[in-house]
């Protein structure tokens, strides 16, 4: 609904409903979708994923192989846990996989562990994999990897099915090389004890 301001009057005490409506989604920030659905089960500390199938993946980064498979690690802050990864298929833009994952990790930890996936593309026989996008599901995610998350931990037991947009991996930035240093070498003095406590420092 659009109205221009010059026709309200501004001291009217009329109410006025509009219909609100969602964003528009960024399709330049998108590299695709993925469709996940997860569960967790508390008596077994299991939890389950399926990666069920993809679509809208960039087809300027496919090139002339098509070999998708997805990626899955479960990381609890920073630390990596468990890694998996799907079977290739071949020859197919939306491609689908359809498989399960279990992951063993204590309820406790859920709170501050996350899922991270990574469409992958191998070009060529054993070719370089090529990420085609990426997603993180937890609760220092964000959008929709947060939602999904959370649904699952008000819901255990039950399969929770949401699509998922995929970021692009984002291009290298070349750094200039540093020019060649002309001023003297650095000479240490000093016992033999500070020498190694510098050593030490740098290695850390």
């Amino acid at each position: 609904m659009r109205f221009k301001l010059a026709d309200v009057g501004m001291m009217s005490d009329a109410d006025c409903w509009v219909d609100l409506q969602l964003p528009k989604k960024d399709v330049s920030l998108s590299a695709g979708e993925i469709l996940l659905s997860i569960s967790y089960l508390p008596a077994a500390n299991r939890l389950g994923v399926v990666v069920m199938k993809a679509r809208g993946l960039q087809s300027d980064k496919l090139k002339d192989t098509i070999d998708l498979s997805v990626k899955l690690a479960l990381k609890h802050q920073s630390t990596k846990l468990k890694k998996k990864q799907t079977r290739r298929v071949k020859h197919k833009m939306n491609p689908v996989w359809n498989e399960m994952m279990m992951l063993e990790v204590p309820r406790e930890l859920l709170a501050k562990s996350s899922l991270e996936l990574e469409v992958l593309n191998q070009a060529g026989a054993g070719g370089d994999m090529d990420s085609m996008g990426r997603c993180q599901l937890g609760l220092q995610a964000a959008g929709m990897g947060l939602q999904h998350w959370k649904q699952m931990l008000d819901n255990p037991r039950k399969q929770i099915a949401m699509w998922h947009p995929c970021t692009p991996e984002p291009t290298p930035v070349p750094q200039p090389k540093p020019p060649l240093s002309t001023s003297p070498a650095l000479v240490l003095e000093g016992s033999q004890s500070d020498v190694h406590l510098l050593r030490c420092c740098r290695k850390q």
